[in-house]
């Protein structure tokens, strides 16, 4: 080693000792003092709030007619007392929150120079952490931000009596103040030491190319090791020099891209505001731009980045280089996307709900006189007409149920499914396709059945559609030269099976393992409908199994495996006994004309009916004893239809209420908790009758 050499180490182990020392020192006192404070914070917090729960127990009892109630009394004692308190700190502070809903509302605030209560803080943001744990029942201290944004040095103890959060903090600055003065001036001696020091050495060394050596590591281990790429360019655009982290983000190697510029792995929308910017930056007119844009990946996918560019100049003032700061942003920009395409799904929801409740309206006004027809004529030629629009009826209404679980992502109730049919509907369903389609391509597909008679199966109508559906595009996706498609049915014991088998290209033993994978597909494109995966989990929740069967080139056979739909005793026919019985005094609220004349017309033949279009006017005209069933629509003017049951039921908790609407109520929709019966539209005859009875039952139970 030489002479300058170990001059240069003996002044940087000075150095370093020096500062160690001082550091040392200082970090010492500061995490002594910081634990003092945090256990200070902590006696704070947890003494105040078992205090507030013992004056919350008196006042609970004590205090029930304080105006506002006993919460009040217990806040206003706190106030009062907090209006004598000094407080702690130069930023010291004792705060009182409480939970409204998605947000932090707080009940007191208490600085030595500032009593203002904060503004309410979002419960999921990124402010008030310390409340935020302490309002989720929590207990302890956190170095967090506060309502403020400040970083604090928090104690946070929940308040179990009143359901409210206390926190006492001070902010992390005040603490740390007197030992970056303390640092400071330990630095500065030491600094001073070590340049006494250096003097007298200063004729027998070199410092100058330590420090530049130094410097040069210190740049080179940050430019390698930063969590985000750096790319130097010449002014012409030519990359000449660049982290590893650059080259990951787009899937090149350093070799490869230092033979290229910036505005080839540009997508070509982004490259002409990039080279604005870059003309700016050269120009003189901006030191620096920020800007997101799209890369070009090797493999041919875009990567969105956050771009931060500027100029780094010679000390004579020329240009040495343009330099970019590139953060991958992709991952958030995939979430915005899925954030619009969620946004877009809760509209189309909310107008597939709003066209259910009048389609559901109107085919009440259809269904109901169909099915009068049908029992009352004897005619067989208006009979079959009646039947053709009941069977429409019923018909649009599994439309409508099906649009409702699409948008809405409901679970469907396993029902009686006949398979052939549904087999039928879906090759209809789908002839644009392997047909129409296929045709003016010049392609042949053919599609034959062998079903046959087999019980019904356990499953869901439209679930099983939407498996065929996606089973058969698969299959014409699967010929692309053409081919048949053939559909089976059998039954075998209690199973019935269905197996659709294709004369395609096939999947080889790899890919047939995995064909029930998500996201496993042998597209080329990512929509692939349900899905083999999904089509699985579906028939599986029904108690079924899927195999599959295929080999390059002799195209693909599925068999599902099914169970029948096990039929449960169904209840006598009671229109007889609804005869026979008493008749009683029923009250319609609906506003739709249609459907009230329809059901006053069908139960006013064993009951007294009455019609009322407004729910303000049904509340002004009830009287207790004056109904026995109220049969009231969801959706009124001027009270809704369940403020109308919930104080009809204050006036008479004998009368029966019963829901009758054509929204699509969830099961945890809170407005059903003030209807004794539920009837969705549109409306059957032995449901109206049986709800009916029902209702009088209740009533006439409540009565005794």
């Amino acid at each position: 080693m030489s002479e300058s050499k170990r001059v240069l180490l003996l002044i940087l182990i000075m150095t370093v000792a020096a500062l160690m020392v001082g550091g040392i020192a200082v970090t010492v006192l500061y995490q002594t003092a910081f634990e003092e404070t945090e256990l200070r914070l902590v006696e704070i917090a947890q003494s105040q709030a078992r205090l507030l729960e013992g004056i919350a127990r008196f006042d609970a009892v004590h205090s029930r007619d304080y105006p506002g109630g006993a919460k009040e009394a217990t806040l206003s004692q706190i106030r009062d007392a907090h209006e004598r308190y000094i407080g702690f700190g130069e930023t010291g502070e004792f705060t009182l929150a409480h939970r409204e809903g998605h947000h932090m509302v707080f009940l007191l605030s208490h600085r030595h120079d500032d009593r203002e209560l904060p503004k309410p803080v979002p419960f999921d943001g990124e402010l008030a952490e310390p409340m935020r744990r302490s309002l989720s029942d929590q207990s302890g201290t956190v170095v967090g931000l506060d309502y403020r944004g400040e970083v604090v040095l928090a104690a946070y103890e929940p308040i179990a009596e009143l359901d409210w959060g206390i926190v006492a903090k001070i902010d992390l600055a005040e603490i740390r103040a007197p030992f970056m003065t303390a640092g400071s001036i330990a630095a500065l001696s030491g600094l001073l030491i070590v340049a006494l020091g250096t003097v007298m050495f200063i004729r027998t060394t070199n410092p100058l190319l330590r420090h530049l050596e130094e410097s040069e590591q210190r740049f080179r281990s940050t430019f390698e090791q930063a969590a985000v790429g750096i790319a130097h360019a010449a002014s012409d655009g030519r990359f000449i020099l660049l982290n590893q982290r650059f080259c990951d983000l787009i899937g090149y190697t350093q070799e490869e891209l230092l033979s290229r510029t910036f505005r080839e792995i540009t997508h070509p929308d982004d490259l002409e505001i990039e080279e604005t910017h870059v003309r700016q930056i050269l120009m003189g007119k901006l030191a620096t731009c920020s800007m997101e844009k799209r890369y070009i990946h090797k493999d041919g996918s875009f990567v969105w980045i956050n771009l931060t560019a500027s100029a780094v100049y010679e000390p004579s003032g020329t240009l040495s280089y343009l330099m970019g700061v590139v953060e991958d942003i992709t991952q958030r920009k995939q979430m915005e996307q899925e954030l619009i395409r969620t946004q877009r799904l809760r509209a189309v929801g909310e107008l597939a709900a709003g066209v259910s409740h009048n389609l559901n309206n109107t085919l009440t006004g259809v269904s109901l006189p169909a099915q009068l027809i049908q029992r009352s004529t004897e005619d067989p030629d208006i009979r079959e007409s009646a039947d053709q629009i009941a069977a429409s009826v019923l018909k649009a209404q599994d439309i409508i149920k099906r649009l409702n679980e699409s948008v809405r992502g409901t679970e469907e109730e396993i029902e009686r499914v006949d398979l052939n049919a549904v087999i039928e509907e879906a090759i209809q369903t789908t002839s644009p396709r392997w047909k129409d389609e296929a045709e003016a391509q010049g392609i042949a597909i053919e599609i034959t059945t062998e079903l046959e008679e087999i019980s019904p199966i356990k499953g869901t109508r439209s679930g099983v559609l939407n498996i065929l559906l996606n089973l058969l595009f698969n299959a014409v996706d699967a010929m692309p030269a053409g081919g048949t498609i053939m559909l089976r049915t059998r039954m075998d014991g209690d199973e019935m099976y269905l197996s659709v088998a294709d004369t395609g290209i096939g999947m080889d033993e790899e890919m047939r393992q995995r064909a029930f994978e998500p996201f496993s597909t042998t597209k080329q494109t990512v929509d692939v409908g349900l899905g083999l995966s999904s089509i699985h989990g579906m028939v599986t929740n029904w108690g079924g199994a899927i195999e599959v069967e295929s080999a390059p080139g002799k195209g693909t056979t599925l068999t599902i495996r099914l169970l029948p739909w096990q039929d449960t005793p169904e209840r006598e026919d009671e229109e007889g006994e609804n005869q026979r019985a008493s008749r009683r005094k029923l009250l319609i609220v609906e506003d739709d004309e249609m459907v009230h004349r329809v059901l006053s017309q069908i139960l006013s033949k064993d009951h007294e009916v009455e019609v009322i279009m407004n729910g303000r006017q049904a509340l002004e005209q009830f009287a207790a004893g004056q109904y026995d069933v109220i049969l009231i629509d969801l959706g009124l003017p001027g009270v809704s239809g369940d403020q109308v049951a919930a104080e009809v039921r204050k006036k008479d908790p004998t009368v029966s209420t019963v829901l009758i609407t054509g929204w699509v109520l969830a099961e945890e929709d809170p407005r059903l908790s003030a209807f004794d019966f539920h009837m969705q539209k549109p409306l059957h005859l032995s449901l109206i009758r049986d709800a009916v009875t029902q209702a009088i039952e209740l009533h006439d139970a409540r009565l005794n």
